[in-house]
């Protein structure tokens, strides 16, 4: 696990405030939507520290995957497709956001 502090009361609020830029689709990324409100939000010492941490811990738990549709397709998860980018499939898209969603709500109740 990540060597970076972890509180879990900020880590609550934060991935409160990180599932709400997800679900309105302000953002894709988790780690993105964490680095943004870090950066923009004028976020106190522990706050961003505690931001840090989190993204340390996403991608230590995605491994060698750059985001989780990587993690998905590398573990079998979901079968290889082409970038949404490419298709205009934007159900996949959907489907992804979801979830991160689930994922986020996973990571709320880790911490709770």
């Amino acid at each position: 696990m990540t060597d970076k502090p972890i509180k879990n009361e900020i880590a609550v609020n934060i991935l409160r405030r990180v599932r709400t830029t997800i679900a309105s689709k302000k953002e894709t990324y988790i780690c993105y939507a964490l680095d943004r409100l870090a950066s923009n939000y004028g976020f106190k010492t522990d706050h961003k520290l505690c931001s840090s941490a989190l993204v340390a811990l996403i991608a230590e738990r995605l491994g060698d995957s750059a985001s989780l549709e990587g993690w998905l397709i590398q573990n079998q998860h979901v079968p290889y497709s082409k970038p949404v980018s490419i298709t205009g499939d934007k159900r996949l898209s959907e489907r992804a956001r979801i979830t991160r969603l689930a994922w986020i709500d996973s990571l709320i109740e880790e911490f709770s």
